[in-house]
């Protein structure tokens, strides 16, 4: 790094050369001491604590200050993972929170029985560590507590993970520290259960033929994984690989440095560390290929944006996370013809078509949609065989304008009052009439209407269709006022209207692209 960033009391924070010259004073809040910071993963924004709100403020002059009511009480602590780009805040409130990097809340503790003074994610950004008085939690990264432990450290006031993520160390209110190892991970594999029961050693128990098997590593075991017929494990030496039909024979072979990543596929396996970076290996440990890396950078890797198949892997380019890059599994060479770019950050199409597993692929379409690309989605609906959801996010997709498009993705949903807004907001009113009289809600369709002088016919002919069909008599007090009452309509120039309606937004669509 080539500069730091402090903060204090007085509520200055102020960014410092390595040589210790004064680069820039990021932000002044007189009478609210800064009690925590955190550098966000490009390296150009910081974010830092401003009493009960958090705030994120770009390097760059005139950049666009983010901030918002983050807790209830001071706020004591804060991090940002760069692999994840989560935002994690402790605070006097006795709450611990995550958000995403634009204020979104995605996850808040309960009361706890004291202040959370600490907390720190781990470097491959999948757990954070919280601590309090005499509690020390581990956490994944989408919020829910894993183990508890109990010290006698008073508050932990300050928290550090090793670079393999299976150790911290806590500083703790009575100037003690203390040191903890992540035990009992835990994953399970068709009939098999594979606990890591300490620091080098698993136990596999088979639920089908009731047999337990123990297997001692010469070192400390770091990352596990296990599909396709094998389990490869990494210690802080060696890469081991076991046939789950066959645990007497394990293959092996030496790593340069700690592992962060295991990825595997029918016929090979990768790993990742931050020396050789993503190499390719048979399960029988003959290495096939280790991929050209040029800009990204492997510390900033995890599981959702590294992706392997037999005979490709996608990787999602760290600085630019829109870009997917795509390499053969074979020779571990770039295929330039094949960067793919998203308007989102999505990585999950090649494994939904290699897993095949319904689950995935309907991950896929709710991302889709909540991100608004249709294409990925209209995939997966039909993958899953959601014929209604396809064809609604078809109609979607041919509709003529992106705020019609946008309302409809809200609708989907069911975001309901973004929709009315959105369409309001454009001009929109007799999209916003439709919406509301699609939805039943009659008295929302007449209030538009009224507000905006126009369509109140039209509202009035669904109510009266909708009311015959069911053979119901008007109870609303909106369609029995007077002034309301003694509108009249005709469904013929009604449906001239709303034909009108329809040519004139697709003429305004063709214009626009013109």
């Amino acid at each position: 790094s080539t500069q730091s960033t402090w903060g204090g009391e007085d509520g200055v924070v102020k960014v410092w050369s390595q040589s210790g010259m004064l680069r820039n004073t990021l932000c002044t809040n007189p009478g609210q001491a800064v009690h925590s910071l955190a550098w966000g993963p490009e390296n150009d924004q910081v974010l830092l604590t401003n009493g009960k709100d958090l705030m994120i403020k770009p390097l760059q002059p005139g950049g666009k200050l983010l901030q918002w009511k983050a807790h209830d009480g001071v706020i004591l602590q804060v991090d940002w993972s760069p692999v994840t780009n989560l935002i994690a805040s402790a605070a006097e409130d006795c709450r611990y929170k995550v958000w995403d990097a634009y204020g979104r809340q995605l996850y808040s503790s309960q009361v706890l029985d004291h202040p959370v003074t600490s907390i720190n994610f781990s470097p491959d950004g999948e757990h954070y560590a919280v601590g309090s008085f005499n509690i020390l939690r581990i956490c994944d990264k989408t919020g829910w507590m894993q183990c508890r432990a109990t010290t006698r450290t008073g508050s932990i006031y300050g928290i550090a993970w090793t670079a393999d993520c299976t150790q911290l160390a806590c500083a703790g209110g009575d100037g003690s520290v203390c040191f903890a190892q992540l035990v009992d991970r835990r994953i399970e594999y068709k009939n098999l259960v594979i606990l890591m029961s300490d620091a080098n050693k698993i136990q596999v128990s088979d639920v089908a033929s009731d047999s337990i098997q123990k297997h001692e590593q010469r070192d400390k075991i770091i990352k596990v994984s296990v599909g396709f017929g094998f389990l490869v494990l990494a210690t802080s030496t060696q890469c081991v690989i076991y046939d789950v039909n066959n645990w007497n024979s394990p293959v092996m072979f030496d790593v340069k440095d700690a592992v962060n990543l295991i990825c595997q596929s029918t016929k090979w396996f990768l790993i990742m560390d931050n020396i050789a970076g993503i190499q390719i290996f048979q399960y029988d440990a003959k290495a096939i290929a280790t991929l050209k890396l040029s800009g990204i950078r492997t510390e900033f890797l995890n599981y959702q944006s590294v992706s392997l198949s037999p005979d490709r892997v996608i990787i999602r380019d760290t600085f630019n996370t829109k870009s997917l890059r795509v390499f053969e599994a074979h020779t571990g060479k770039l295929c330039p013809n094949l960067v793919i770019q998203h308007h989102m950050e999505i990585t999950e199409v090649c494994l939904c078509r290699f897993v095949k597993q319904p689950s995935v692929w309907a991950i896929l379409a709710a991302l889709g949609v909540k991100n608004g690309e249709l294409d990925p989605s209209l995939e997966a609906y039909a993958a899953i065989g959601e014929a209604e959801k396809l064809a609604y996010v078809k109609y979607i997709a041919e509709l003529s304008t992106p705020e019609a498009r946008n309302a409809e993705l809200a609708l989907f949903q069911r975001r309901y009052q973004d929709a009315d807004t959105i369409l309001l907001q454009a001009g929109m009113v007799f999209r916003a009439v439709m919406l509301h009289i699609h939805l039943f809600n009659f008295e929302r369709a007449l209030q538009v209407a009224l507000q905006h002088k126009t369509h109140i016919d039209t509202v009035l002919a669904h109510r009266s269709k909708y009311l015959e069909e069911f053979r119901k008599v008007e109870t609303s007090e909106a369609f029995l006022a007077p002034e309301v009452v003694q509108i009249k309509f005709d469904w013929g120039t009604v449906r001239e209207k709303m034909e009108s309606e329809y040519r004139a937004e697709v003429e305004r669509a063709e214009a626009a692209e013109a």
